[in-house]
């Protein structure tokens, strides 16, 4: 017994140095091992600085700390500890971005203590993680594969591009050993038989890892439920008292996530937990859900920029009387624009705005959206389902360019992950479903927590369709592949011992793999099995859709209704050639539009706004229409394309567009975005500066201006009209609508297609 515990901390540890040593020579790999340009890849670290130090975990004036800024601008690799001032004191974090990422400030800090303030010490941080990652994935494999094929299991996910790639972004990846423990956790309660005190003494471990996951990044939220869900109901233990201890691993559960979650929650509620509809309408944005083959209905929203989203919250906002601030005094932002010495770092210029107003109209927003198109919200939940086990294709495709600097082996392993995401993406759902039909003719109950596991984590995403949400479930796949080359090894071993004992024939055919299956499929209780699981699966499609998708036929036609009972205002336009492209013409209005003043700067956090409606005869064909704005002030560039739907009727197949325009500007001062310029390392961006005008009198922070609609001069003749609509309190949320003047050429629901988003 000790020998067979030795030799599996054995293999625990190679895991553990496995995965510490590929995710490390990935980092150094790279040209910079942080890898991306936002400022929070050095900025969001600033507190971790001082705590390395002693000072605490807070911040402090920078400016007469000689070398800090220039390390954190990454002008140098390292910073030397003695340049800060014994005398220094920090201010203790607070803001929303700082609090609701506090543990990973902790995390960096202690390394930066042990290690010292560089770089490197952030890549041995990342791998530090990727170690502890690998030892959760060996305990999540060894639940189901023998020891070799466990390990094999760890190799192949943490080399796999989808890990590595989110590697270097510790904002993100901080929180996938957490989750990978915590999934470990539940279920192993769920999967093994346990006693009382090991069922106890798990649900307070697992309230613990979830609390701290939490305070990582707080999207962690998400997977709370199905995996509380799962060893509270689904934990298998013997007592007389059953309904009692499972609220008392309730309740230690519960109470240290509700403790260590705590700072991550206070922080959500400083800006009004907006980050949940703000990823939603992100989301829910046409370039977004492509990634997923997901639209191609006669409605839309607004392509994703952080900009569009705050324009349409303040426009409701002031539609409804409210002219109160939305500007969040507890941002570094807004704090770094009053000249305070000791602000936190500058994140992100847009988060000035990101307020509990923000927030409170944002939801307002969001159940409008949910009553209009629900079903939409759970088809799309369905297709990320499927739409995940593209996303290795994806990321190989994306780092295909940067393999050449990797070294011989690391490539190689790259090149074997290309061919492999090949296998997961076109059969990587089939699999799984056929493991999972396989194994509800063994076991009816874990067939149906696995699968609520693995829909829920693969669905869930679906709000904001992204690789860095979804990287932790990369072992997925690859579970299911080794289960089944294991499943043929031992038919395989079974059968050859068999063979070397000369037993006969058919007891010999009874060891490989066509004999389970006719065990399975010629056992009638099995197979009721499968049959049950097989409908509960469809079910678990058809009726929430079916209802949801009466339901949502009836409110777009009421959108319908609507808007083409509002009231319409001619707009006069004049046509000319698109600049730079002479096969299409720009129709824009002829005087400014009443809404959007003709200003080159609004209010500060103020939006103008317009709602149009575009008339076209289509006679059956596509047309892509653009929403062109000022291309050169290009941080509030909302141009957006929309493909208009031909219509074959008995007339010339009119369709109407309605659409939204918002001008609006997010940065509250040009020296606002001029310190977030200097800080960031995007050469497009800076390459749109003009170093012979001052920087407030640039064209690329100005406020989002509207030009008009653009398109190809092949469909000059089917241009019918511009005109300016009235929306009334019925409209809440503003949507991109294709009206058709025969209903039938109607699309009330959005498709599992690729329907490519056309771009300028």
């Amino acid at each position: 017994m000790k020998k067979k515990y030795c030799f599996e901390a054995l293999l625990v540890l190679v895991a553990c140095i496995l995965s510490f040593f590929i995710c490390y020579v990935y980092g150094v790999s790279l040209e910079d091992p942080l890898d991306h340009a936002a400022p929070m890849a050095m900025n969001l670290f600033f507190p971790s600085v001082f705590f390395a130090a002693g000072h605490g975990l807070g911040t402090a004036d920078a400016s007469d700390i000689p070398g800090l800024e220039d390390f954190l601008l990454r002008n140098t690799d390292h910073f030397d500890i003695q340049n800060i001032p014994s005398e220094t004191r920090a201010l203790p974090v607070s803001s929303p971005f700082e609090l609701t990422h506090l543990y990973t400030l902790y995390l960096v800090g202690w390394f930066w203590r042990f290690f010292g303030i560089s770089v490197h010490s952030m890549l041995l941080c990342s791998a530090f993680l990727s170690a502890l990652a690998g030892v959760a994935l060996f305990g999540i494999f060894r639940l189901g594969l023998r020891r070799g094929y466990s390990l094999a299991g760890v190799f192949l996910v943490v080399s796999s591009p989808v890990f590595l790639y989110t590697s270097n972004n510790l904002r993100d990846f901080a929180k996938t050993p957490f989750v990978l423990l915590a999934l470990w956790m539940a279920l192993f309660l769920f999967l093994k038989p346990a006693g009382l005190r090991k069922y106890l003494f798990f649900s307070l471990g697992l309230g613990i890892v979830l609390g701290m996951a939490m305070g990582i990044r707080q999207d962690v939220a998400m997977i709370v439920p199905p995996l509380a869900l799962l060893f509270l109901v689904g934990t298998k233990f013997k007592s007389n008292h059953s309904f009692f201890w499972r609220l008392a691993a309730g309740l230690l559960f519960v109470v240290p996530f509700y403790l260590l979650s705590a700072p991550a929650r206070y922080g959500a509620a400083l800006e009004g937990n907006q980050a949940f509809t703000h990823s939603f309408f992100t989301g829910v944005s046409p370039d977004i859900e492509e990634k997923m083959s997901f639209g191609c209905a006669s409605y839309d929203a607004l392509f994703w920029t952080d900009a569009g989203l705050y324009a349409q919250a303040n426009v409701l906002a002031r539609r409804r009387g409210d002219t109160s601030s939305m500007a969040n005094v507890y941002t570094a932002e807004y704090r770094q624009e009053q000249r305070e010495k000791d602000a936190p770092r500058m994140i992100d210029p847009n988060l000035y705005y990101t307020s509990a107003k923000y927030g409170e109209y944002g939801q307002i927003l969001f159940l409008d959206y949910l009553k209009h198109f629900p079903a939409d919200i759970v088809y799309r939940a369905w297709v990320s389902t499927s739409a995940f086990y593209s996303m290795p294709l994806e990321v190989c495709m994306m780092t295909k360019q940067v393999r050449a600097s990797f070294p011989l082996l690391i490539q190689k392993i790259f090149t074997g992950h290309t061919l492999a995401a090949h296998v997961i993406r076109y059969g990587g759902l089939c699999l799984v479903l056929l493991s999972l039909l396989v194994l509800s003719a063994r076991n009816l109950k874990i067939a149906y927590g696995l699968a609520f596991l693995i829909l829920w984590c693969t669905g869930y995403v679906s709000v904001c369709f992204d690789t860095r949400h979804m990287a932790y479930l990369s072992f997925v796949p690859f579970l299911v592949l080794l289960a089944g080359l294991e499943w043929v090894h031992n038919c395989a071993v079974s059968g050859w011992q068999a063979l070397r004992k000369k037993q006969h024939p058919d007891q010999i055919h009874n060891h490989f793999p066509c004999s389970e299956a006719r065990c399975i499929f010629g056992s009638g209780e099995m197979l009721k099995k499968i049959l049950l699981f097989s409908l509960t699966l469809c079910l678990a499609v058809v009726v929430p859709l079916v209802p949801l998708r009466l339901w949502q036929k009836q409110q777009v036609h009421s959108l319908l209704d609507i808007a083409e009972s509002l009231k319409r205002y001619p707009v006069p336009v004049t046509a000319e050639d698109v600049q730079g492209n002479e096969s299409s013409m720009l129709v824009r209005p002829s005087e400014p539009l009443p809404g959007l003043p003709d200003e080159d700067f609004h209010a500060p956090g103020e939006a103008s706004w317009e709602y149009l409606a575009a008339v076209f005869y289509t006679d059956g064909a596509d047309i892509p229409v653009t929403i062109e704005y000022d291309h050169n002030r290009f941080i509030h560039d909302s141009t957006q394309t929309v493909l208009i739907r031909g219509v074959s009727d008995a007339g010339r197949g009119t369709v109407t567009l309605f659409y939204p325009v918002y001008e609006i500007g997010t940065v509250h001062s040009p020296g606002l975005l001029e310190q977030y310029l200097h800080e960031i390392k995007v050469d497009f961006w800076r390459e749109k500066i003009d170093p012979s005008k001052p920087f407030k009198d640039q064209d690329l922070w100005k406020s989002g201006k509207y030009l008009g609609l653009s398109f190809d001069k092949r469909f000059k003749d089917s241009f019918a009209g511009l005109y300016r609509v009235d929306p009334d309190d019925r409209l809440t949320y503003l949507p991109f609508l294709q009206v058709p003047e025969s209903r039938e050429g109607m699309r009330y629901f959005k498709k599992w297609q690729s329907c490519p988003v056309y771009l300028n």
